[in-house]
């Protein structure tokens, strides 16, 4: 039977630059190793991991707030 170790590390940063609007960035490391064998000790799985093979994803996300009135008012 083959066991999974996993590791997963998540870092957002925010940025807000005004009222309800904001910048983040977003970076995600996962790594997967399966085993036959589990019995080693802490330092067996870290150095398990760390050869595996994993998914890193990086995202940038800008979410504005328009405010349609104050728009509508300058026209």
């Amino acid at each position: 039977m083959l066991l999974p170790r996993v590791f997963n590390l998540d870092f957002v940063a925010r940025w807000q630059f005004a009222p309800a609007s904001e910048l983040s960035l977003g970076y995600r490391v996962g790594k997967t190793a399966f085993a036959d064998n589990v019995d080693g000790d802490y330092l067996d799985g870290i150095h398990t991991l760390s050869e595996a093979t994993g998914l890193e994803t990086l995202s940038l996300r800008m979410r504005w707030f328009l405010d349609f009135n104050r728009l509508k008012k300058r026209s």
